[in-house]
């Protein structure tokens, strides 16, 4: 079968994402962000702004499976891929493709909740039942997932993992524990129920292991430091696995943002409650980090927010009851999209 021709730029977009790899997403719709048509949709001063982006409304009246969206990601090649309730779905900026149980292409149609990408473009698709994208702390610690299939898209059939690598591998698909957040790039990252974490490019590589232990973030800096972290634990690794440096967090950790420019922003959890936000430079002590609006500090509330991110460029993407919020790299409010 040939491979699948990448996406063609015969319109002026181009498919974004906030991360590289990967966009936000909810159950009750799916925006695609693109980076042209919107700016007509909002104020002259905003137009050449870094930080704002397109949005397009998709649904099944454009090809999408079903409303109910769990994945989204953007391979090497420019595709999108979007899991459903009903399967894998491709989208090449025109047009959807289905992959699914029902046609033979997987194993399993329902929640595939996180997508990898390794160096030879097979995609490793992450599945666990009776998810809830809404609710914090989706999949409870050392639970471990329900499937894990490598798919081929020169192919368009999905392998189970145990099959694939045929005992090659040092763990099974029923030891792996699904992360809150995995490594962009082509290098698919691993974390068993066993305390390891393993990184893999053509072989597996354990880059770090602890017994009782389920790392549930995983970033990597500029300086190619691996950072892992769980509850209110943050620990930094080279890439031979030794630990450079280990923290306890104020709170619970949720989220890990490294910057281009060495530093490393946090999330953590106060009280169950309120998202705080940290910026941490090299062997340096965290440092408190607020945003505000129209002078005013803001709170997030975990009650009304379930998904924060930032940018490369600094931007804090932060979902505050139905609206996305935009601040800038000082934490200034500067837009809202909803």
């Amino acid at each position: 079968m040939p491979s699948p021709t990448p996406p063609v730029n015969k319109c002026p977009f181009r498919l974004a994402t906030l991360n590289g790899n990967h966009l936000p997403f909810c159950h009750r719709a799916f925006a695609l962000f693109i980076s042209l048509a919107f700016f007509f949709a909002l104020p002259s001063a905003l137009y050449s702004q870094p930080y704002l982006f397109d949005a397009q409304l998709i649904t099944p009246e454009e090809g999408l499976a079903n409303l109910y969206t769990t994945a989204v990601f953007k391979d090497s090649r420019g595709f999108i891929w979007i899991g459903t309730r009903y399967g894998l779905n491709r989208y090449d900026g025109y047009s959807f493709k289905l992959y699914s149980k029902e046609n033979g292409a997987l194993n399993s149609s329902e929640n595939i909740l996180k997508i990898s990408e390794d160096a030879e473009g097979n995609l490793w698709l992450f599945y666990k039942n009776q998810y809830s994208p809404t609710a914090y702390g989706d999949i409870p610690d050392g639970e471990v997932i329900e499937n894990l299939d490598i798919f081929d898209p020169r192919t368009g059939r999905a392998t189970p993992f145990d099959a694939y690598f045929e005992g090659k591998a040092p763990f099974k698909s029923a030891e792996v524990i699904l992360p809150k957040s995995i490594l962009p790039g082509a290098q698919p990252c691993i974390i068993t129920n066993k305390g390891e974490v393993y990184l893999y490019d053509g072989a597996f590589k354990k880059i770090f292991e602890r017994e009782g232990v389920s790392v549930r973030y995983i970033s990597r800096d500029s300086s190619g430091h691996t950072w892992l972290g769980w509850w209110e634990t943050l620990v930094c690794t080279d890439s031979l696995g030794t630990i450079k440096e280990e923290i306890n967090l104020p709170g619970r950790l949720c989220g890990i943002y490294p910057g281009p420019d060495g530093m490393l922003w946090l999330t953590t959890l106060q009280d169950d409650d309120y998202l705080n936000f940290w910026s941490k430079a090299d062997k340096e002590n965290l440092i408190p980090f607020s945003l505000s609006r129209d002078g005013r500090p803001v709170e997030v509330a975990l009650a009304s927010s379930f998904f924060s991110y930032r940018t490369q460029k600094g931007h804090w993407y932060v979902q505050m009851g139905e609206a996305l919020n935009v601040f800038n790299e000082r934490g200034n409010w500067l837009y809202d999209f909803n």
